[in-house]
């Protein structure tokens, strides 16, 4: 990452995506204005901040839900996500199912026979 602004937020949301991430607290671990930093980060990163970061977060919830038995409430927690229900909105929206029909999808695909 060239942008040196860019690169200590998305090393934020990599770091702590379960943290509270605004526009405003995202600009702010940038060092730029809101509107400096939401152009900088288009530009540099080809998506908004907020859709940069609700796509980590999934990433991270995806195998979370297919290989550990914590309940969708806890990953929805560990990925920053509450309540549950934006949790469940944003991973449908995303991935076209539920966190849930997800998570028995992943399973029968890791316990079907080869």
């Amino acid at each position: 990452m060239q942008n040196r602004h860019i690169a200590k937020a998305l090393a934020g949301i990599h770091q702590s995506p379960e943290s509270v991430w605004t526009l405003d607290i995202l600009a702010r671990e940038a060092g730029l204005s809101r509107s400096a930093f939401a152009q900088h980060f288009r530009s540099s990163v080809g998506e908004t901040p907020h859709a940069c970061l609700t796509r980590w977060r999934l990433g991270i919830a995806a195998p979370l839900l297919a290989q550990t038995s914590l309940s969708v409430y806890q990953i929805a927690e560990k990925v920053g996500y509450s309540p549950e229900y934006s949790f469940n909105r944003a991973f449908k929206q995303a991935r076209g199912r539920t966190p849930t029909k997800e998570r028995e999808r992943r399973q029968s695909s890791y316990n079907s026979p080869v």
